[in-house]
């Protein structure tokens, strides 16, 4: 099930909030390479699955699990499979603007490495 909640433009420095939400994954899996024209940032609550992610010069494949958050690049081809024995929960933030790469790079993701493990997961579902 999807949960999206559709903001107003918030405009922060060149950093506009699109939209943000959440999904509890029903077992999906061989979606369709699927393009963003935004930038997005996901954090799986629970759940195991894997991220495809194909840019210009590279395409890359990083398991996703409990903890773990990743990162959509605006313009970049992505996929998400979930685990179809344990299925992803996950929410995001997608967002656009002149600043948004800069911020997902302060973050600490960069594109040819769009993931993380987070230590405190409970500030961030908090």
């Amino acid at each position: 099930m999807v949960k999206n909640f559709i903001t107003p433009a918030i405009s922060f420095n060149g950093l506009s909030i699109f939209h943000v939400g959440e999904e509890d994954f029903a077992a999906l899996t061989h979606q369709k390479m699927d393009r963003r024209f935004h930038n997005l940032i996901h954090f799986v609550v629970s759940g195991k699955g894997v991220f495809h992610t194909k840019g210009t010069n590279y395409s890359t494949e990083h398991e996703l699990k409990e903890n773990t958050a990743f990162a959509v690049y605006q313009k970049n081809f992505v996929r998400y499979d979930s685990d179809p024995s344990d299925p992803m929960y996950y929410f995001w933030v997608g967002f656009t603007g002149e600043d948004s790469e800069k911020v997902m790079n302060y973050i600490g993701f960069t594109e040819e490495n769009p993931t993380f493990h987070i230590e405190n997961p409970q500030e961030i579902i908090r």
